[in-house]
Order: C-alpha cells, then sequence, then structure tokens
C-alpha cells in the first residue's frame, strides 16, 4: 500500500490531426512523457512538468501508444492520428 493514485490522462481531439493535447488530472514533476509507434519504436520524447502538454509533431496516421512515467509509475494511453 501507499503507492500514487491513479493518474487519469486524456488526449484529444481524438483522432488528431497532427497537433493533439495530454491533460493529466494532477500535476507531476519531472515526468517523461513519449509516444511510440505501433511497431513500439519512439516518435516523441519530452521532459513533462504540470498536467497538461500540447504535443505538435508530424506522424503517419495510426494509433500510437503515449506513455507517462512519472517517480517510476507508468501510464499509457491510446493515441489516433488521422489523415492529414
Amino acid at each position: 500500500t501507499g503507492g500514487p493514485a491513479a493518474l487519469t490522462c486524456t488526449t484529444y481531439p481524438d483522432p488528431s490531426a497532427r497537433t493533439f493535447n495530454v491533460t493529466l488530472d494532477r500535476p507531476i514533476r519531472n515526468g517523461k512523457l513519449t509516444v511510440y509507434n505501433a511497431m513500439g519504436q519512439t516518435v516523441y520524447t519530452e521532459t513533462f512538468n504540470g498536467s497538461s502538454a500540447t504535443i505538435d509533431h508530424p506522424m503517419q496516421a495510426g494509433i500510437y501508444l503515449l506513455q507517462v512515467v512519472d517517480c517510476g509509475h507508468v501510464w499509457n494511453s491510446r493515441v489516433r492520428i488521422g489523415s492529414h
């Protein structure tokens, strides 16, 4: 017991054309936000502080995994990128 409360991670719009927003239900410090493609390759990464971020990075249409890491704890969310 005593672990961190579950983190809720929301991405919008869904699907996105290129730019999408990430919103967490609580702020984090010195976290890491990473986007992986369907083959598990890193396509975007940044250090993350706060409770929201806007990702503007060219990606091909498809489904991606968004991963947020905070103090060794990991949360995952799905991101859909539509046709540009």
